[in-house]
């Protein structure tokens, strides 16, 4: 990607942001509700650790690294602010552009290197759902995932967030949770 698609890219997130930062959108659409939420995380993106294991004496456990989490903290504190009053009950669609510092002489336009993406949005993800976003990860059925690096001008690092959350009605949400047939087997 030029320099010029990046910037095209963010121009195109940067006007999104102003039009929809820190309003949902609500749609009617017979018995469901669409909702549209979009905002942005300042700092510098931490991937999740991966999980560590370790043996003292006869005693053995894990745990996880505390790397990522000052940038997890900066996350939770934006979700809080933007997310719905009730968690999502339908589907979930996430679109996440990382903006990662730009290094001096970089390899290539993109950054090809550390940190993965999946890492990158599964700390994103992870705070997502303990915020309350959604009930369950499970509902998010789209996941979009980029990494590019911070325009060389003034640009900052972070994380975009656009998040499309889909309320069911009330039947269709209960008939799901036990399945399409009803407990006796019979139609919901």
């Amino acid at each position: 990607m030029t320099e010029d698609q990046m910037r095209k890219l963010l121009s195109d997130k940067t006007e999104l942001i102003r039009r929809l930062e820190e309003k949902v959108k609500v749609l009617e659409k017979g018995n469901e509700k669409e909702a549209l939420v979009t905002f942005t995380v300042h700092g510098i993106p931490k991937a999740q650790p991966r999980v560590k294991a370790f043996t003292r004496g006869k005693h053995s456990g894990v745990y996880t690294p505390a790397v990522a989490d000052d940038w997890k903290t900066l996350v939770a504190l934006e979700c809080m602010r933007h997310r719905p009053p009730t968690p999502a009950t339908g589907y979930v669609a996430v679109d996440l552009t990382f903006l990662l510092p730009r290094p001096k002489r970089p390899k290539a336009d993109l950054p090809i290197g550390k940190p993965d993406v999946d890492n990158l949005a599964k700390a994103v993800l992870d705070v997502m759902t303990a915020c309350g976003w959604w009930r369950d990860d499970s509902q998010i059925t789209s996941l979009s995932v980029r990494k590019v690096y911070e325009l060389p001008e003034g640009g900052w690092s972070g994380v975009l967030v656009d998040v499309e959350l889909m309320d069911l009605p009330e039947r269709q949400h209960r008939a799901r949770g036990r399945g399409a047939l009803g407990l006796r087997g019979e139609e919901a």
